[in-house]
């Protein structure tokens, strides 16, 4: 369906969303960002500036610690997290 890192990325973002993980993008200075504990939320700050490339790995890697195992994903997305 996404044959675009855009598309993918989104689709990423709304995986995530699913799992209860706010995604946010901010300008943070000297870090990438990380999955926090915020308000009682887990939320991942993403930072503004990193390429979209990045910014996609970062989600894989977070997403790969969750139970993804009753949750439709696109081909691509399932080949990205290794399953």
């Amino acid at each position: 369906m996404f044959q675009n890192s855009t598309g993918i990325y989104d689709h990423l973002v709304t995986l995530a969303q699913s799992l209860h993980i706010e995604v946010t993008e901010d300008m943070l200075d000297g870090s990438k960002g990380g999955l926090y504990l915020f308000k009682g939320k887990r939320t991942l700050v993403i930072n503004k500036p990193l390429p979209l490339d990045q910014k996609i790995d970062m989600l894989v890697e977070v997403l790969k610690n969750e139970d993804l195992s009753n949750t439709y994903m696109l081909p691509v997305v399932r080949d990205l997290l290794g399953m």
